[in-house]
């Protein structure tokens, strides 16, 4: 028998029998398993700063050292100066909780991502309001039709769906911001639409991760429209 790493959490085992100065080890395999057991953490926005011996975080994505790791503070007693943050890579399909977002999370193809048929707490929050919704501001560029679909918007399950028809006086530049949609009805990675428009051309809308809705191919004066939904998991 030999010590050796298990697979999934990373625990240490199997340490020979009568065999010493397995302390370390088993530290840090309870150190894992406070952390991992059952993951809750505070914020995965809020810059990890002084000793914090309360809770777990998971380090910003934009941070300079450890993104996306989740960080637990040890906090030594006996030898102060081995206190201090340790960083626990996750592996995919490890699950954390968000407390400050009020959502669950699973770490997937090197994201933090929501875990399917789950809502954001933004959705939560207006409790599944399903309603069409018309406050979004839209580009200067751009005017609604006259009697036609007002440009409008909704989060309805696991789907966003988007309404508009609006009409342009000149050729838009690829890229062109048409309005922005809001936390609760986005999709977690960028997607692109096809929308249609007269003369008989083919428009494309890309979607963001942070709402921005931009236009591609408008070339002309012309009408543009879309009915559709994009998934928002």
């Amino acid at each position: 028998m030999a010590k050796r790493v298990l697979p999934g959490l990373g625990l240490t085992a199997f340490w020979p029998y009568g065999a010493d100065n397995w302390n370390t080890d088993m530290d840090t395999n309870l150190l894992l398993l406070t952390a991992l057991a059952n993951c809750a953490v505070q914020s995965r926005v809020t810059a990890i700063a002084s000793a914090d011996t309360t809770k777990i975080y998971i380090v910003p994505s934009a941070a300079g050292s450890n993104p996306n790791k989740i960080a637990i503070y040890n906090n030594d007693v006996a030898v102060p100066a081995n206190s201090g943050w340790i960083y626990i890579t996750p592996k995919d399909g490890w699950r954390a909780f968000i407390i400050d977002e009020g959502a669950p999370l699973e770490w997937l193809y090197g994201a933090w991502a929501p875990s399917q048929f789950t809502f954001s707490k933004a959705y939560m929050t207006v409790g599944y309001d399903q309603r069409w919704r018309t406050d979004l501001t839209v580009n200067a560029a751009f005017t609604q039709i006259a009697n036609r679909q007002v440009t409008r918007y909704r989060a309805a399950m696991t789907l966003g769906w988007l309404d508009f028809e609006l009409s342009t006086t000149a050729a838009v530049t690829d890229g062109t911001l048409m309005f922005t949609l809001p936390a609760d009805c986005r999709p977690p990675v960028a997607i692109m639409l096809q929308a249609t428009a007269g003369p008989p051309y083919v428009i494309r809308v890309l979607v963001s991760a942070n709402g921005e809705c931009r236009c591609y191919g408008v070339t002309a004066t012309m009408n543009i429209s879309f009915h559709g939904n994009f998934s928002l998991i």
